[in-house]
């Protein structure tokens, strides 16, 4: 799990997108759905203009109060902040 989801994070961080969202969504179909790989997923998928995959993966966070929760949550609402601004 945590080999994948660092993969993913270097993915991310050398704006390799596709390939963090990927593993991502690896992680996920093998070991179930987890604040981390949603976060990551939903960057990826936002550094990608893919603004209603990203709140997909936003909105499957759970509701645990965690750092990844927080996180996801707010850049949700940034993403509903610019589409509001831009209508």
């Amino acid at each position: 799990v945590e080999v994948l989801l660092e993969q993913a994070r270097r993915a991310l961080a050398a704006k390799d997108y596709a390939a963090a969202e990927d593993l991502c969504l690896r992680l996920i179909a093998r070991h179930g759905p987890s604040a981390a790989a949603l976060l990551v997923a939903g960057e990826a998928a936002t550094k990608q203009d893919r603004l209603t995959d990203a709140l997909g993966y936003y909105a499957q966070l759970p509701e645990d109060a965690s750092r990844e929760t927080a996180l996801g949550h707010a850049a949700a609402g940034g993403i509903d902040c610019a589409w509001l601004a831009n209508m």
